[in-house]
């Protein structure tokens, strides 16, 4: 949380959330990934097996589906 100030507590407060108290950080993290997601993104679509899971094979043929085909067309 960046600023445990901001939390709004109950007339209660910490009684009846045992452990927010410990909880509560402040700071900030830094995602390290995201400078990453654009070369994650690339790589999947490449195939590259640095990037793609073990259980998908990257030597299947790959099938398109149209969603407008798709017996659940306009569920949404």
């Amino acid at each position: 949380m960046p600023n445990p100030d901001d939390i709004q507590l109950p007339n209660s407060g910490f009684k009846t959330n045992i452990g927010l108290s410990d909880a509560l950080y402040e700071g900030s993290f830094y995602i390290r990934i995201v400078s990453r997601i654009d070369k994650i993104i690339a790589g999947l679509y490449n195939l590259d097996a640095r990037y793609v899971p073990t259980y998908i094979d990257i030597n299947a043929q790959i099938v398109t589906l149209d969603p407008k085909k798709s017996d659940h067309a306009g569920d949404a």
